[in-house]
């Protein structure tokens, strides 16, 4: 936790406050590299050092979706059926209910 300091001053009226001093976001030093995603890691697991980790170290997928091997199989899968036309388009079939002529007039 990082340290809030306190300090004193005397106003026009000769009284004195206590205040904490402000700063601006650029006196914070590298914080630009970091809000840019341009800093690196410098320690992991008590390695210390410039650290880079890739999609691999992590097993993500190259393509960079977050998905399980799993989920993506099943779209794969979905995707197949329907190329395969077993889903949408040809795979489907309507048929004339009774009484449907009557709506449809």
């Amino acid at each position: 936790m990082v340290d809030a300091k306190r300090m004193m001053e005397t106003d026009e009226n000769g009284i004195k406050r206590q205040f904490f001093p402000m700063t601006h976001v650029s006196a914070i030093l590298g914080l630009t590299e970091i809000m840019a995603g341009n800093s690196k890691v410098s320690s992991v697991n008590g390695h210390t050092g410039a650290v880079i980790i890739t999609r691999a170290d992590l097993d993500l997928p190259i393509d960079g979706i977050m998905i399980s091997k799993q989920e993506y199989d099943k779209i794969l899968k979905i995707i197949a059926d329907y190329e395969a036309g077993k889903l949408g388009g040809s795979g489907v079939e309507f048929e004339k209910v009774k009484g449907d002529e009557e709506i449809n007039a």
